[in-house]
């Protein structure tokens, strides 16, 4: 598909005093470009934060410098940006649009995508793709920012901002049909919201201090807060109408102060802080939906009203006493603490509650530099974090981070650099309390499993870096790192990561009218994890085999592993000097993924399955190949042109997305309803492009 987008965009939207008299302080340029696009295959995925369409497309740009006052203008497709500037007033205005595409052509059984309320006519849903209607998956963000500072009585000065942000369009979201799980929908819904800000802040400066006193003021309006849809889980007789809740409205008010003061042996002190209060209210609906229509349940408040509260300070001190030595003493404190409402819900012979989570983090730390003998350059770290969390399953972790690095400046063309952190968490494990009569399961399974963002963990980092610089013509930029975390106490769960990276930059120019650059960057993931299926408990200890082995209750390893690679180069040729340039770029990534099963029980492979074919070897697979050729030509002191092409390609493989069904194997309560979100993003593009700049 070809389309041809020719755009041009000239607003100004002032008026400036005297032009006549005074052009010569104005300066600017003004762009135009053409360009032809053929897009094969997902043109949303080419598209994803283009603009398509036919039409034209440019900028301008002017400043205007006077006695007087300063003015700046930039004008661009889909974006404006002013500021005015006077002796003590400065204020500007912007505005900017950002689009985002996720899929083009998405289908849904549903009629009503992007509304708030889904509907199909008759039951069961039609599986049959032609009659399900058509639309897109994109989001469009408009924001208008204003503001203007004020010096008005030295040394203070007065900031006042305000911006407003419009969101519009539509984005998937899933819903299970019946509760617990059952038929899978991925369901459009409508994106309509409106986001204001203001923020106001007073500084004070001088030379040896400063002081800001700052206010925030957010108030975010949701259109959409519920999606109604007719649920195809239910009996036809019901045409039962379930709801999913959206992101309620909610206002948000912060106010912060920070702060910086001088003191003797060129030292100084840093302290700020802040305190944000968060509300929102959302209403609750008395039922769920079954295979058999609706369930209604018992709430103990039907408007759940939500507060969250931080607050947060800190202080730094820095100080070079001595030529040799730099130091750092910080303290950071940080409090969340939720206020919101916990309700109540019976369901049956069932009682819930929700669970409020908050935390709290105190953070140490002292870095410290020295300046050694014969060029060598020594950092030492030391960060203690202590956080109390609002959570059953580990209430309190300990972290001790420690880094040293070493740097070496002793030859004019070598700076070397080499890199150790190292990470131990203790962990204070519980198995959590609930509140259903199902205690005795969770105590098994409990007991042996570590979630890994809080389990007790050795992390350590090595990093080995060197910038090269022989001649004044070559730069080279080479690094190594490599990172290991061993998951200590881990019986269900991630015991262990590897993370390997190389990266290396040149860039060279042999002649004058000619320079080359050249990258290329690698890193390799591996992941060990180990995981068990409990279908009847109590089924035992998973780990050393302790407990019950069958077809149904059994051990498995996972070790998913990726390698990824990204390289490119360019050439700039001045074949005329400072006529004619011509560029070449070429830039490659690519990532393989594999994922090794293990299952350590042969009942549980059945259908023909083995150790050697259950494996996944097309785990995140993609590749893109990108090209550009272009030729810049100064035709005169005050006009350029240009014109040239580039080519992309981008192929995607995922066991998840390879032969996407928009219905797998929908019988009763199992399988799906999908919509084509992300569906085969590959496309192959060619675009061939032409501008002209004026410049004054």
């Amino acid at each position: 598909m070809k389309k041809i987008i020719i755009c041009l965009t000239f607003s100004l939207f002032f008026t400036l005093p005297a032009f006549s008299n005074e052009l010569t302080k104005m300066k600017g340029n003004v762009d135009i470009l053409g360009s032809l696009v053929s897009v094969d295959g997902n043109e949303s995925k080419y598209y994803e934060y283009r603009k398509s369409g036919d039409g034209i497309f440019g900028t301008v740009r002017l400043e205007y410098d006077s006695n007087d006052y300063l003015i700046k203008l930039d004008v661009f497709k889909d974006n404006r940006f002013l500021v005015k500037s006077y002796d003590k007033l400065t204020f500007y205005i912007t505005y900017n649009e950002i689009l985002h595409n996720y899929t083009f052509k998405a289908r849904t059984l549903y009629m009503g995508a992007g509304t708030d309320h889904l509907v199909y006519p008759t039951h069961p849903p039609t599986t049959i793709l032609q009659n399900w209607n058509e639309f897109d998956y994109h989001t469009k963000r408009r924001e208008t920012n204003a503001g203007f500072s004020l010096d008005f009585i030295k040394p203070l000065s007065l900031g006042v901002s305000y911006k407003r942000e419009l969101k519009e369009g539509i984005l998937p979201t899933g819903a299970a049909a019946t509760t617990p799980g059952g038929i899978g929908l991925e369901l459009p819904y409508k994106v309509d919201s409106m986001t204001d800000t203001l923020m106001v802040n007073l500084d004070y400066s001088k030379k040896t201090v400063f002081a800001s006193l700052m206010y925030q003021y957010s108030e975010f309006e949701n259109d959409v807060t519920n999606l109604l849809f007719r649920n195809p889980a239910s009996i036809a007789a019901s045409n039962q109408v379930d709801i999913v809740t959206l992101s309620p409205d909610n206002i948000y008010h912060r106010i912060s102060f920070k702060g910086k003061a001088s003191l003797p042996l060129n030292s100084s002190i840093n302290i700020n802080g802040g305190y944000s209060n968060t509300k929102s209210e959302v209403g609750l609906f008395p039922y769920y939906v079954t295979a058999a229509g609706s369930n209604p349940i018992i709430l103990s408040d039907m408007l759940f009203d939500g507060r969250v509260r931080v607050l947060n300070y800190g202080v730094v001190l820095t100080s070079n006493p001595v030529k040799f030595l730099d130091a750092k003493v910080y303290y950071k404190f940080y409090k969340k603490k939720n206020e919101s409402d916990e309700v109540v819900t019976i369901d049956g012979a069932n009682t819930f509650a929700n669970h409020l989570f908050g935390y709290k983090k105190n953070n140490y730390g002292i870095d410290l530099s020295f300046k050694l003998p014969a060029n060598f350059y020594l950092n030492l770290a030391y960060s203690f974090t202590e956080i109390d969390r609002d959570r059953g399953d580990s209430p309190k972790n300990e972290d001790n981070l420690y880094s040293a690095t070493i740097r070496w400046t002793g030859l004019d063309f070598l700076t070397a650099r080499i890199g150790f952190e190292r990470l131990h968490r203790d962990l204070d494990h519980k198995i959590p309390i609930l509140v259903t009569g199902d205690q005795g399961e969770a105590n098994i399974i409990e007991q042996y499993v570590r979630r890994f963002d809080v389990a007790r963990v050795d992390m350590d980092t090595y990093k080995v870096e060197f910038d090269i610089v022989p001649t004044n013509n070559l730069s080279i930029n080479m690094g190594t790192k490599y990172k290991k975390a061993n998951y200590e106490g881990v019986s269900l769960g991630l015991r262990s990561n590897r993370i390997n990276e190389f990266n290396l930059d040149i860039d060279y120019s042999p002649i004058e009218i000619l320079k080359f650059n050249a990258y290329y960057d690698y890193e390799k993931i591996r992941y060990d994890q180990f995981q068990r299926r409990y279908a009847a408990l109590p089924a035992g200890n998973p780990y050393p085999f302790l407990g019950l082995q069958n077809g149904t209750n059994f051990n498995w390893l996972a070790e998913p592993r990726t390698k990824t690679y990204d390289y490119g180069f360019g050439v700039d040729v001045k074949a005329i000097p400072d006529k004619l340039t011509l560029k070449l770029q070429h830039d490659y990534i690519s990532s393989d993924g594999f994922a090794d099963f293990t299952y350590y029980n042969n009942a549980a492979l059945v259908g023909g399955r083995n150790n050697e074919n259950i494996d996944i070897r097309n785990w995140d697979d993609y590749r893109k190949t990108a090209y550009m050729i272009k030729a810049i030509y100064e035709a005169t002191k005050n006009i350029s042109c240009s014109f040239g092409w580039a080519y992309e390609k981008y192929v995607y493989q995922d066991v998840q997305v390879d032969g996407y069904r928009y219905v797998p194997a929908v019988t009763g309560t199992n399988g799906a309803y999908l919509s084509g979100f992300g569906k085969d993003p590959s496309y192959t593009a060619n675009v061939y492009f032409a501008s002209l700049t004026y410049r004054f």
